[in-house]
């Protein structure tokens, strides 16, 4: 995971031609391994401003895109 991490950080501060850290400090980082697992995240971030009292529905939030394929989780 810290291969991926650095990498990543690397080139989004080359795209966006900045300098330093660019992730947040995590304590919880690994892959996704399958589409159970996939589905189980992304449902669960939809769900976020839902549970904090934004929005009534994930899609009525402003800020949410998904692929359409993610769009099955109502």
């Amino acid at each position: 995971m810290h291969s991926l991490t650095s990498y990543t950080a690397k080139k989004c501060n080359e795209l966006l031609d900045r300098s330093g850290g660019f992730w947040e400090h995590e304590s919880y980082d690994r892959l996704v391994r399958d589409w159970n697992e996939l589905h189980r995240i992304v449902q669960y971030t939809l769900q976020n401003p839902v549970k904090a009292g934004l929005c009534a529905r994930w899609q009525d939030w402003k800020w949410t895109y998904t692929k359409p394929e993610y769009n099955d989780f109502d």
